[in-house]
């Protein structure tokens, strides 16, 4: 399944909030495999987002946070990063009998299908 850093980060929450729901066995597993891609995609993000906060700022050990000094070099840095393409080895999961709000749906479009058994 391909989709960009910045769709991964976005749905986050969601799939967080769906993966502590109980579900069939099928979701369950599919949503299991997809959370897992996620995190492990995340945990590539955040290192990398790391990098760019040493390129561009300074750590401020008191604060425990970067004071960035060259922004505009980050906020296009952080761009280029956000919209990587990643392919996730997971399939689609089934949310025809979840009730989602229409924003989770927004959030997670990449990551779900709807199944018909019309």
């Amino acid at each position: 399944m391909k989709t960009s850093i910045k769709q991964i980060l976005n749905a986050r929450e969601t799939l967080s909030r769906l993966a502590e729901k109980a579900l069939p066995v099928k979701q369950s597993y599919r949503l299991a495999k997809v959370v897992k891609a996620v995190n492990d995609e995340i945990n590539v993000y955040e290192g990398e987002r790391i990098k760019l906060c040493e390129k561009y700022g300074t750590l401020n050990k008191e604060a425990n946070k970067y004071d960035i000094n060259d922004t505009d070099g980050f906020y296009r840095d952080s761009a280029v990063l956000l919209s990587q393409e990643v392919d996730l080895d997971a399939k689609p999961i089934d949310i025809s009998s979840l009730e989602l709000s229409a924003q989770d749906i927004i959030n997670i479009e990449p990551f779900i299908e709807v199944i018909n058994d019309d």
